[in-house]
């Protein structure tokens, strides 16, 4: 029989491990594909142009996080002279 306090305490005691987009970090293809609905998922978190996924968060459970940028707004024109640090 499985002690859920304990088995709590392992699922919090360990680091998550973090998926990045393999344009922001290095990576290669593994061939293992994921049937799943996450494609809808970001593609509705991206629809409004605010945010971009650039990541997710597996913390062995079946639950995944979401990593997102923000995007600058296109309606905002920026003074030239506010890049220049």
């Amino acid at each position: 029989m499985v002690n859920i306090q304990e088995k709590v305490h392992n699922m919090e005691s360990k680091t998550p491990r973090i998926f990045l987009d393999v344009t922001k970090a290095q990576g290669k293809p593994s061939g293992i594909y994921v049937r799943n609905d996450l494609k809808e998922i970001v593609e509705r978190v991206e629809k409004e142009g605010k945010e971009r996924v650039v990541g997710i968060v597996f913390d062995e459970t079946y639950n995944l996080e979401l990593i997102t940028e923000d995007l600058p707004d296109p309606k905002i024109i920026k003074h030239p002279a506010s890049s220049v640090h």
